[in-house]
């Protein structure tokens, strides 16, 4: 394996994000029916899943004096585990991960269960195993799975193993879920097969989203948002919202909103005035939180901040779970110690505008601050 991918697996556990981020999914979406037929006939492209050395087991690397195939897979596996060193462990036991081979995984399995067994645990990797495992061999494991009461009681390791197949062979996972009878199961592994879907037809993807059951209509929907997000560019994500929004039904106002979302974060994120006049038009729209418009008025606050100011006031009391001033204060946080003295005179001389009468002390407060630190941002974008 690569030693670039070597580090996407290791920063994968690192920042405890989602597993999924190591597979990008690159596979077209189920259509929007979802007949077997029709989902057989819109298979995903594959992915090649790299082995240690093609066509060649751990176990026969050993057999014939490699050097890196001296001591067995389960030996180095309890080696790397029992390390001190968190971080050395960590990257020695995702390197065997990795690059094993399917007998290798069984002996990457025998040290886990040897090691449970002595009482000790890493339910830390439970997420990075199961995708493994998927991947190489996902149509075994997942085979009699449909649904049961068993099914359930695991169903986070099933899912995990399921996108380790998409990555694999999304024809093949794709053909073991239009099998699936339809139900709450096949519901489940759909919200992940579309979130895998998303990058290459998020349009597609999210018309798939409106098929399942509402309860799981949300998930989906915010799986395909999260895909987006590391994917699409504004100008994507800001055409796609604004397809949606010209074509939308009952029911899928939650993906409109997780859309939007994503949108006004990545406006905040980018501080720039192009990426709010992308947003502009939308910022009034119900599905928008007030969370996220709070840190918008903060990103805002540093680019325009009389613009963002008469923006904020105009929004205040719009939203029912934000207090009156938190916009306004939040754009005064966004604010540098020369934009300070601008903002008191903008106050003054609209008093009666709702939200401004508390804007005082959020100002004095970002003045002490900003001299605290002799007048300017530190060099992290701090929130203290």
């Amino acid at each position: 394996m690569k030693h670039t991918e070597r580090i996407v697996w290791a920063a994968v556990v690192m920042v405890a994000i989602l597993w999924n981020v190591i597979g990008s999914g690159e596979g077209k979406p189920l259509p929007s029916s979802s007949s077997e037929e029709e989902i057989r006939s819109q298979q995903p492209r594959s992915r090649s899943v790299r082995s240690s050395r093609s066509g060649e087991s751990s176990r026969e690397r050993s057999r014939d004096g490699d050097p890196s195939g001296r001591a067995s897979v389960k030996t180095k596996s309890l080696m790397a585990l029992r390390a001190d060193n968190p971080l050395a462990r960590m990257t020695r036991f995702l390197e065997l991960l990795s690059d094993c081979d399917a007998a290798g995984f069984e002996e990457i399995a025998e040290a886990l269960n040897e090691l449970k067994r002595s009482g000790i645990f890493h339910p830390e990797l439970d997420a990075l195993v199961n995708f493994r495992a998927g991947q190489l061999k996902g149509a075994e494991l997942l085979r009699d799975r449909v649904g049961t009461a068993v099914d359930f009681e695991m169903i986070g390791a099933v899912t995990g193993q399921y996108e380790g197949w998409i990555q694999a062979d999304p024809a093949a996972a794709g053909d073991w879920l239009a099998s699936l009878p339809v139900g709450k199961f096949r519901d489940r592994m759909a919200v992940a097969y579309i979130a895998a879907s998303a990058k290459d037809d998020p349009i597609g993807a999210l018309r798939m989203v409106s098929t399942l059951h509402p309860s799981q209509q949300a998930p989906a929907g915010q799986a395909v948002v999260r895909r987006l997000e590391e994917s699409a560019s504004l100008d994507d994500a800001s055409e796609l919202f604004g397809t949606l929004q010209a074509n939308s039904q009952e029911g899928e106002s939650p993906y409109l909103q997780g859309m939007l979302e994503a949108l006004a974060e990545g406006a905040a994120k980018s501080g720039s005035q192009e990426a709010f006049l992308k947003l502009e038009a939308h910022l009034d729209e119900p599905y928008l939180s007030g969370p996220s418009l709070v840190r918008i008025s903060e990103a805002r606050g540093k680019t325009d901040p009389l613009a963002a100011l008469d923006w904020a006031a105009g929004m205040e009391g719009t939203k029912g779970d934000i207090s009156e001033g938190s916009l306004l204060s939040a754009t005064i946080n966004g604010m540098g110690l020369e934009q300070l003295d601008m903002a008191e005179e903008w106050a003054r001389e609209r008093q009666e505008w709702p939200g401004v009468a508390r804007m005082q002390s959020s100002l004095d407060g970002r003045r002490k601050m900003l001299e605290d630190r002799g007048g300017g941002e530190n060099d992290y974008d701090r929130d203290d």
